[in-house]
């Protein structure tokens, strides 16, 4: 069953309401159980269940845009979107506190301990992961801006392929202590 935004009376778009019961409806539809299975929406998603003209007229074509102002309690993360919103890169530049809650959060699923583990980091595994990340200088600029107070060594190379082969078996270090917690001593030994 498909979402007919199309199919609404004239007008019906003015109200976020009727926005929000839209946006509803294409979550059931897309088997969505919670405001964070929205990162994986795309325009062509929207655009399928007749949502086009909605998210042209009202949200520059953006379903970040659209979701940040339907679902306007949520606290989204900007940087997990499959298509990151135009200009986001820019304002990870300019507002440090975004991009170091950025950092955080990724820091959380990389199994980023200190700093300068970040420079054990590669870049397929960023690319894969966060389209807001083009390059390994694109890493070392807005690690700068959010850790100001840390001596980066620019003379190493973040996030170059195949740079850091320690980077996979970090993940998998990681993924094995998320198994088996209570070995994480053990674990911790190996790594």
């Amino acid at each position: 069953m498909t979402v007919n935004f199309s199919k609404l009376p004239f007008g019906h778009w003015k109200d976020t309401l009727h926005h929000k019961q839209l946006f509803d409806k294409l979550g059931e539809t897309l088997g969505y159980k919670c405001l964070d299975d929205w990162y994986n929406v795309t325009v062509e998603d929207i655009i399928t269940n007749g949502g086009r003209t909605l998210l042209q007229d009202y949200y520059n074509g953006s379903p970040s845009f659209a979701l940040q102002n339907i679902y306007s309690q949520h606290i989204w993360m900007l940087w997990r979107f499959k298509t990151v919103p135009k200009g986001y890169r820019k304002r990870l530049e300019t507002d440090s506190a975004e991009a170091l809650r950025m950092f955080e959060w990724l820091g959380e699923r990389l199994a980023i301990r200190n700093l300068d583990d970040w420079h054990r980091v590669s870049l397929t595994q960023l690319i894969t992961n966060w389209g807001i990340f083009k390059s390994g200088n694109d890493l070392w600029e807005l690690l700068t801006i959010s850790y100001p107070q840390h001596h980066w060594k620019r003379s190493r190379e973040f996030g170059k392929q195949g740079a850091h082969p320690k980077s996979a078996q970090r993940e998998l270090l990681h993924a094995i202590q998320q198994l088996f917690p209570t070995q994480s001593k053990f674990i911790a030994c190996m790594g």
